[in-house]
């Protein structure tokens, strides 16, 4: 949004004749628009104008220099003494001149639109108007923060697709009490591909909600999470607890980005929510600065767990119930590929599966007195565009 002049003389360039009377002289005077009704180019009837007025024939608009501004026709004695409002004058030419100094640069102007976009979480929307903006302009030096964008979206269009069954060769499906589950062996990679679907108590709100701000929900967790923190950015939040591992025992200290995106349209409305670990060298033992974050050194006697990249697709199903479709790849160490047979997947899915179930329902449960009602007042401009989006009424 360019910042024009406003000064009235842009739309007077047709009395420019012999002599001059100079925009300054309007602004002494603090009569903006004293050339918006004089009727005419003749001078006789430009200096009636000019005594209608109220200005006076002492002096000479020539007395105060206004530097940028183009010449106006007067008459021969259509000036005003300016010397007495000379600071009043500079100041007024300088503010122009400055403004004019200032005026924003259209492809700022266009990047902080993406920007505005992306903090929102329509990131695919936001993608799309920074590809377009720099197949416009080749040379476009695109900020940190913006170059995400293209990183997260393959990703999110893999969530996407994952709401219908996979295709391609070796997927298997497997039909549990709970849940369906999806996978498929990558020798190469050595990863076990994974995609698991389940039906879940809470609005599509609660469940952003508790993944943006999963500290508020910590004394539901009975003490099986604790030590939680959330930092947020624009479209991602960093969230942090200490746990034990369900398998092991080991005492670890877990690390997200969760980069939030708002998919599907007002109808039908869907999430996407990816989650990994962030992308340091040495991620166990680092502490400092982050994409805006700051992480702490790892607690005397924990480990910090390195997840693999994962995401999940929420859909609503009704006003208090949603469907959850989550992709998560393991990387399977060689020693023990030979001990994953289906039948122990199956089981772990199933003990898992069901243990983070009961903790679930019991913070839906336990809504309303968690905290999250504090948190959406503190944190009203992500939650409003939240409601505005899901078509919720306000709180």
């Amino acid at each position: 949004m360019g910042i024009g002049c406003s000064s009235p003389c842009c739309s007077h360039a047709e009395l420019v004749e012999e002599k001059t009377i100079r925009p300054a002289d309007a602004l002494v005077t603090g009569q903006d628009a004293f050339f918006d009704d004089i009727p005419t180019k003749d001078g006789a009837k430009l200096t009636a104008a000019l005594r209608a007025k109220g200005i006076g024939t002492q002096g000479s608009a020539e007395d105060v220099a206004a530097p940028g501004f183009p010449a106006l026709s007067a008459g021969p004695q259509s000036g005003i003494d300016n010397r007495q409002d000379g600071k009043q004058l500079q100041g007024n030419e300088e503010a122009v001149v400055e403004q004019q100094e200032e005026k924003p640069d259209p492809e700022q102007l266009a990047l902080e639109e993406v920007r505005r976009t992306m903090v929102r979480c329509q990131l695919l929307q936001a993608l799309a108007s920074l590809l377009q903006l720099k197949a416009s302009k080749p040379q476009l030096a695109v900020p940190e923060d913006l170059k995400r964008l293209e990183q997260w979206a393959p990703r999110i269009r893999q969530l996407q697709a994952a709401q219908k069954d996979p295709e391609g060769q070796g997927w298997k499906k497997f039909v549990m009490e709970f849940f369906v589950l999806w996978r498929r062996w990558d020798s190469e990679s050595g990863k076990l591909q994974t995609i698991l679907s389940w039906e879940a108590k809470g609005s599509l709100e609660q469940q952003i909600t508790a993944m943006r701000d999963a500290h508020i929900a910590e004394p539901l967790w009975d003490g099986a999470c604790s030590d939680m923190w959330s930092q947020h950015g624009s479209a991602s939040s960093l969230v942090r607890w200490l746990q034990k591992d369900p398998f092991t025992g080991r005492k670890i200290e877990v690390i997200l980005e969760r980069v939030f995106c708002a998919c599907g349209d007002k109808e039908k409305p869907c999430w996407v929510i990816l989650e990994h670990s962030p992308d340091v060298q040495s991620f166990e033992t680092f502490s400092g600065r982050w994409k805006g974050f700051d992480i702490g050194a790892v607690p005397q006697g924990y480990f910090r767990s390195i997840a693999s990249n994962s995401g999940r697709l929420v859909e609503p199903l009704g006003p208090d119930r949603c469907r959850v479709t989550m992709m998560l790849d393991v990387q399977i160490p060689a020693a023990i590929w030979w001990m994953m047979t289906d039948s122990i997947l199956t089981w772990a899915v199933k003990m898992g599966g069901k243990s983070t179930m009961k903790s679930w329902d019991k913070i839906i449960d336990g809504w309303g007195s968690s905290g999250y009602s504090k948190m959406s007042e503190e944190e009203a401009a992500f939650y409003k565009d939240l409601e505005e989006y899901l078509k919720l009424p306000s709180k």
